[in-house]
């Protein structure tokens, strides 16, 4: 009898730990199986922390009802569909901090419960704005190269953090304080690599979550122009961003930097024109249809009537302005 017990003891604690490192398996690679519909995004989050192991931030502003049926999905897509449904925007975020008490401050202000500038964590904020040349440049680079090759010398701690940020969705954020003069020779390293000799040569603890927020101020050129302080510090984030490119990389940054800067010295209708030629493009137009299909395949008829109703309340409140 007593063997009997052991036997079974012994049988219990082998499948427990056999699901444990099945778990950890999955855990590592990031991968999602989960079938929910109309479930709230924070519930969705939960379940997909417990099966990545990964801490994922939802920004009070962000709501929304979330369908997913995925089988081991990789978690960046998986967070690519959920933006798709809801409309927000995620991001893996990289912060180099001092203290345990920091991060957890850090964690508190992106989920919206403080101000960045007050909280030490300044660089949150200051790198809000998207679009310039090096914007569009650096998705291309993403798609074409996940992995990070980089070699500078001497550079600040904020301007390689910027330049990493070229290689992955994602945002390299140094606590207020952190400063010293960087040396990376980096070739085809992950992020968290790269991050990881980022942090040990300015003396700083780096960690990654996830962040659901909504999308950041993006610039309608065919509309508006930006304000100068935008301007000025999108300007300030490019150079900063070219000082870590090689001259191939830089070359063509520039190209769509001065594409950009084009645009902006445009009237209102001037701009309108040329957006109206760009969609005449054929490979605009293919790009646009492919959008169209994944933004299909990633929601529910119920998800896209609503956001369609939601476009036309836009557009008509545009109207009653004298807009077009």
């Amino acid at each position: 009898m007593k063997n009997r017990i052991l036997w079974a003891v012994a049988i219990v604690l082998a499948l427990g730990a056999a699901w444990c490192a099945h778990a950890a398996y999955r855990a590592h690679l990031n991968l999602v199986t989960l079938n929910v519909r109309d479930v709230d995004v924070r519930v969705v989050a939960r379940s997909i922390e417990w099966q990545t192991w990964e801490k994922i931030i939802v920004h009070r502003n962000v709501s929304g009802k979330v369908t997913l049926n995925v089988h081991n999905m990789p978690l960046e897509q998986v967070l690519e569909i959920i933006n798709e449904q809801i409309s927000t925007r995620w991001m893996a975020v990289y912060p180099l901090y001092s203290s345990r008490k920091s991060l957890v401050t850090l964690k508190k202000v992106a989920a919206g419960d403080g101000e960045p500038e007050k909280s030490g964590w300044s660089a949150l904020q200051s790198q809000q704005f998207r679009g310039i040349g090096g914007g569009m440049f650096a998705a291309n680079l993403r798609a074409q190269n996940p992995l990070v090759t980089m070699r500078v010398f001497g550079k600040d701690v904020g301007v390689v953090a910027l330049g990493l940020e070229r290689f992955a969705q994602a945002r390299v954020v140094p606590e207020d304080g952190t400063a010293g003069d960087v040396c990376l020779n980096l070739s085809r390293a992950t992020m968290p690599q790269a991050v990881s000799e980022l942090a040990s040569q300015v003396n700083r603890h780096w960690t990654r979550f996830y962040l659901l927020q909504q999308p950041g101020r993006r610039l309608d050129t065919a509309r508006q122009a930006p304000s100068p302080e935008a301007v000025q510090r999108m300007e300030a984030q490019f150079h900063a961003q070219l000082e870590t490119m090689t001259p191939e990389e830089r070359q063509v940054a520039e190209q769509a930097h001065q594409r950009w800067q084009e645009m902006r010295n445009l009237t209102p209708e001037q701009r309108r024109e040329r957006m109206a030629q760009l969609a005449a493009n054929p490979a605009f137009q293919q790009r646009m249809q492919q959008r169209m299909v994944q933004r299909l395949l990633n929601t529910t008829p119920e998800q896209r009537a609503q956001r369609y109703k939601q476009i036309a309340v836009r557009r008509a409140a545009r109207t009653a302005r004298g807009g077009r």
